[in-house]
C-alpha cells in the first residue's frame, strides 16, 4: 500500500502535462495551416493562367484574427489559464471557420454560375478556403485543449480593457490593409495610415498589459483624429487624395464614398473614443497599473 500511494501522485499529473502540451500544439499547427489556405488560390481564372489567393478576398482579415489568437493564448497563459479566456479564444476560431465557409460558399456560386463571364473566365474553385476552414478549426481544438483552472480569475476590469483593444485593433488591421491602395494614390496618404495603424496597435496591447490613464488618452485623441479625417475626406476630400481612385461605395460628399471598411473602422472608432473616455473616468488606468498583469 505505501508503495502505491508514492507512486499514485506522478501516475496522476501525466495526463494534465499531455493536456497543456497539446494545446499550444494544436494552436501553432492551425495558425500555420490556416496562413497556408490564404496563401494558396481560393479561385482560378481564364483556365487557370490567374490565381487569386485569400489575400485578394477576406484572407488578410483572417491573418489578423490569427494574430489575435496568439496574443490572446499568451494572455491567458500569463493570467493563470482563466475558463473564459479559454472560450473566446474558440470563439475566435469558429470565426475563421465561419469566414472561411462563407467566402467557399461564395466562390463555389460563383463557379458554378459566373454569367457571361463563363466562356472568358472559365473559373475554377481553388483549395484555399478547404485548407484555412481546417486550419479554423484546429484552432478551435486547440483552443479547447488549453488547461483551464476553475479557480482563476481575471484582474478586475479587465473585460471593458479587452473590449478597448478589439475596438483599436481591428481598425489598426484595416487600415494595414489599404496601406497599398493608399499608397497608390499619394505617399503621404500611404505612410498617414500606416502610423495611425501602428499606434492603434501598440496602444490595443499597451491597454492589456500595462494600463495607464495616458494610454487611454492617446486612444482618445488618435480616435478622434481618424474620425476627424475620415469625416473630412467624405465630406470634402483631403487635399492630397484622389477621391476618384477609391473604391465604389456610398457618396455622401464630394471626396471618399463610403465602403463597407471604413465604415467599420469609422463605428468601431466612435466606440473607442467613448470607452476610453469612460475607463479614463473610472480611474481604470492608475488601478490596473499597479496590480499585477
Amino acid at each position: 500500500m505505501l508503495n502505491q500511494r508514492t507512486i499514485s501522485p506522478p501516475l496522476t499529473g501525466a495526463r494534465p502535462q499531455s493536456r497543456d502540451f497539446l494545446g499550444p500544439v494544436l494552436i501553432v499547427l492551425g495558425a500555420t495551416v490556416v496562413v497556408a489556405g490564404v496563401i494558396l488560390p481560393w479561385v482560378t481564372l481564364f483556365n487557370g493562367l490567374t490565381t487569386v489567393s485569400g489575400m485578394g478576398a477576406d484572407g488578410f482579415y483572417l491573418l489578423g484574427v490569427v494574430a489575435a489568437f496568439g496574443l490572446l493564448t499568451a494572455f491567458h497563459m500569463q493570467q493563470g489559464r482563466p475558463p473564459a479566456v479559454r472560450r473566446l479564444l474558440a470563439a475566435l476560431g469558429l470565426v475563421v471557420v465561419a469566414v472561411a465557409v462563407f467566402d467557399g460558399w461564395r466562390i463555389l456560386s460563383f463557379v458554378n454560375s459566373p454569367g457571361a463571364l463563363r466562356p472568358l473566365a472559365l473559373p475554377q474553385m481553388g483549395p484555399g478556403t478547404f485548407v484555412t476552414g481546417a486550419g479554423g478549426i484546429l484552432l478551435v481544438a486547440g483552443a479547447l485543449s488549453l488547461p483551464a483552472i476553475q479557480g482563476a480569475r481575471l484582474p478586475e476590469g479587465i473585460w471593458p480593457r479587452l473590449l478597448l483593444a478589439g475596438l483599436l485593433g481591428t481598425p489598426a488591421w484595416i487600415h494595414f490593409a489599404i496601406i497599398g491602395e493608399h499608397l497608390g494614390q499619394t505617399l503621404l496618404l500611404g505612410l498617414g495610415t500606416a502610423g495611425f495603424g501602428v499606434v492603434q496597435a501598440l496602444l490595443a496591447v499597451l491597454i492589456v498589459a500595462r494600463p495607464r490613464r495616458e494610454y487611454y488618452a492617446v486612444a482618445m485623441v488618435v480616435d478622434a483624429a481618424l474620425i476627424f479625417f475620415y469625416a473630412y475626406n467624405v465630406m470634402i476630400g483631403l487635399p492630397f487624395a484622389k477621391p476618384e481612385l477609391f473604391s465604389p461605395g456610398l457618396l455622401l460628399g464630394h471626396g471618399e464614398a463610403v465602403g463597407l471598411r471604413g465604415a467599420v473602422a469609422l463605428t468601431m472608432e466612435l466606440l473607442g473614443l467613448g470607452l476610453a473616455f469612460w475607463l479614463s473616468g473610472r480611474g481604470q488606468g492608475a488601478a490596473a497599473a499597479s496590480a499585477p498583469v
